[in-house]
């Protein structure tokens, strides 16, 4: 694969998950559900802690997914042959780090019966 073609796939990537993350606050789940949002066993305790985790980790992945846009650049100049497996897998790990830092802030601020704290 040649190496414009590849930056341009990391960067059309990263571009997409932006734009779901955009999505994702323009157009929050209102209900909880099992479908569509932020969903681990915290978050759906209540309705004010389901807003609250999708509130926060929407903000927190757009800001992870401006981020990533350093990825295809890094991979640029360390392995310009592997552009967009770096992209991904760097990509894929950020975006993983989100729900620990969104169950911290929900930890933080809701107590065990979902009341806020």
């Amino acid at each position: 694969m040649e190496l414009d073609s590849q930056i341009f796939e990391s960067l059309g990537y990263c571009f997409f998950l932006l734009l779901l993350a955009i999505v994702f606050r323009k157009f929050p789940p209102k209900k909880i559900n099992g479908l569509y949002g932020y969903r681990t066993a915290t978050s759906m305790k209540s309705q004010e802690i389901w807003e609250a985790a999708n509130k926060y980790w929407t903000s927190l992945f757009i800001k992870v997914c401006a981020f990533n846009f350093l990825f295809p650049v890094i991979g640029y100049f360390t392995f310009p042959k592997y552009i967009v497996l770096v992209t991904v897998i760097a990509t894929t790990i950020t975006l993983l780090l989100t729900i620990p830092f969104t169950e911290m802030f929900l930890k933080k601020n809701f107590d065990k019966n979902g009341k806020r704290i």
